[in-house]
C-alpha cells in the first residue's frame, strides 16, 4: 500500500548530508556494537564542496552534489496505529566515486 506523507515547510526539521561509497566497507571489530568509527572526514581544499575521508590506510576524496529528489528521515511514533514523524530532509550528498588512494607511511625509527 502507497501512502503518500505530507511535510509541512515550516516544520522543524533538521538538514542532513547523505554519504555515498562505491563499493563496500568491511569491519573488522567487535560485530555487537551499533555504533562504529569508520574513519575521518575532513575538508580537502578551501571550498567546502570536496571532503576527504581516511578509512585505515586508504584516503578517498568526494564532492558535494545536489540530490535531484529530496529525501526524508522518519522516525516511527509508537502510538496505537503505525505513524511516522518527519525528523529530517536530505538534499545533498558527498559522493565518493573514485577507488580509494592507499597512504603509505614511513617506519617509526
Amino acid at each position: 500500500m502507497l501512502e503518500i506523507i505530507r511535510l509541512n515547510p515550516a516544520s522543524s526539521c533538521t538538514d542532513y548530508v547523505m554519504v555515498e561509497l562505491q563499493g563496500e566497507v568491511d569491519c573488522h571489530s567487535d560485530k555487537t556494537t551499533t555504533a562504529r568509527t569508520i574513519g575521518t572526514m575532513c575538508q580537502a581544499h578551501q571550498t567546502a564542496d570536496t571532503l576527504q575521508l581516511t578509512i585505515g590506510h586508504h584516503q578517498l576524496t568526494g564532492k558535494l552534489v545536489d540530490l535531484k529528489k529530496p529525501l526524508v528521515v522518519l522516525q516511527k511514533v509508537s502510538d496505537p496505529h503505525i505513524n511516522y514523524q518527519a525528523v529530517g530532509i536530505i538534499r545533498r550528498k558527498y559522493h565518493f566515486k573514485t577507488r580509494p588512494r592507499a597512504m603509505i607511511s614511513k617506519p617509526h625509527s
